[in-house]
């Protein structure tokens, strides 16, 4: 039910609700100097003052026994009604952001030497209109004076964590800014931010006294912040920053690389390196310093580990395993006196004499002379001590050159002599 008034140069509208049976609603001005206000409101000559009663009847709340007059029903749940001020006499907008709206709570008469307790209820800043909701339960008085309120609000910034000792977070942080106004002042309207650096957002006035940002984004982030309080005071402006790295650095290991074989006592130098692209590297350590020998003292295979971490304490390790082997053995000396006897048509036979006690093996070579040359292929291998071979499956009426030599495991030896067999017609 919107009910319009008019009073004291004032406009005054109400919109009643949950109204069950109409009634008569008065709009009284009273004379401002008889209320005392908070020490923050200062009454003057535009200061104007209303009582508001009615005889309609509300629906009963609830939970609440039914009262007689709805002004005296309990407070738990009381009905809302919204109270519009319209205020022509006010110049400007500086002016209209130092007006208030005092409610007195509960709505008893105000008389000199009976004063009650205020309570502040502010509307928008940006227009000739306040708006409050107050309850049916106390519905007068109401002050509209000027705040006196010329402190500027403070504010501070906490991080859910400290950085660590290098000025870095390694996680995602959040930063809590409050705000707080003067113990009688007009109490905090918001906090104005703004976000900037490698996460970054326009200003934003946050409405109440506190705010919370979270700061995900790799690198330097500054939120710039100043409260601002319900009498348009602003407080000083501060900043602060947030560096945040959640990147292990990167670590290089060329040498020794994963499998590599050494020799037992070779000598082969560490060769790594790290990388942080953010915060930068704190340490680079490896089994041994980089440009160091290597462990191969010793058989079997070994591992070497690098591990660095960054400023931030980001760490990363990167391990090669490599194998140090036995030396390989000497050449074994080469093989002497080869004979090849011809057996039958099909087969001659070779021996020889072996002059090393360090071979696997014997290797045989077989060629057919034609005319002065004789390419010579490997036909067949003996093991170690092994110093005959029949070479069977041969043509008749031909004749066949060998040569034979010894090998291990990492070299073949020099060539014995070579030795010639013709096989017969039959």
């Amino acid at each position: 039910v919107p009910i319009d008034v008019k009073i004291g140069g004032v406009g005054i509208h109400l919109v009643f609700g949950q109204v069950t049976q109409a009634g008569i609603t008065t709009v009284s001005a009273l004379d401002p100097n008889l209320l005392t206000p908070p020490s923050s409101i200062l009454i003057n000559a535009d200061s104007r003052a209303f009582e508001i009663t009615t005889s309609a009847v509300y629906a009963t709340v609830p939970g609440n026994p039914v009262a007689p007059n709805p002004i005296e029903m309990p407070a738990a749940a009381p009905v809302p009604i919204s109270i519009r001020f319209t205020l022509p006499h006010i110049p400007d907008a500086t002016a209209f952001n130092g007006l208030r709206v005092v409610h007195y709570v509960p709505g008893n008469p105000v008389v000199p030497g009976n004063p009650v307790v205020p309570q502040i209820q502010l509307a928008s800043y940006n227009f000739e209109v306040k708006t409050i909701t107050a309850n049916v339960t106390s519905l007068s008085p109401f002050l509209l004076a000027t705040s006196n309120d010329v402190t500027s609000p403070t504010a501070s910034a906490l991080l859910d964590s400290p950085a660590n000792a290098n000025g870095w977070h390694n996680a995602d942080t959040s930063v809590m800014i409050s705000a707080e106004d003067e113990v009688e002042g007009a109490g905090v309207y918001g906090i104005a931010y703004s976000v900037a650096g490698d996460q970054s957002s326009a200003q934003t006035i946050a409405p109440g006294n506190s705010v919370q940002l979270s700061v995900g984004t790799e690198g330097t982030t500054t939120i710039t912040y100043y409260p601002v309080d319900l009498a348009g005071n602003l407080g000083t402006q501060q900043a602060i920053s947030v560096k945040l790295d959640k990147t292990s650095p990167v670590v290089t290991l060329t040498t020794p690389p994963n499998g590599a074989n050494y020799l037992i006592g070779q000598v082969v130098n560490a060769v790594y390196g790290c990388t942080d692209s953010l915060a930068g590297v704190s340490s680079c350590i490896g089994t041994t310093v980089n440009g160091s020998a290597v462990d191969t003292a010793s058989l079997d295979p070994k591992s070497f580990t690098v591990t660095s971490t960054d400023l931030a304490g980001n760490t990363s390790f990167v391990t090669n395993i490599y194998s140090v082997v036995p030396p390989p053995p000497a050449p074994p000396n080469a093989p002497s006196n080869l004979t090849a006897t011809a057996i039958s048509a099909t087969r001659i036979d070779l021996g020889w004499t072996a002059n090393s006690n360090n071979e696997i093996g014997f290797k045989i070579e077989r060629c057919v002379p034609k005319g002065k040359s004789c390419a010579f292929v490997e036909i067949a291998q003996t093991a170690a001590g092994v110093t005959t071979f029949p070479n069977t499956g041969l043509a008749k009426s031909t004749t066949y050159r060998y040569r034979v030599r010894a090998f291990n495991t990492g070299f073949n030896s020099a060539y014995s002599n070579s030795a010639s067999g013709s096989t017969p017609r039959k």
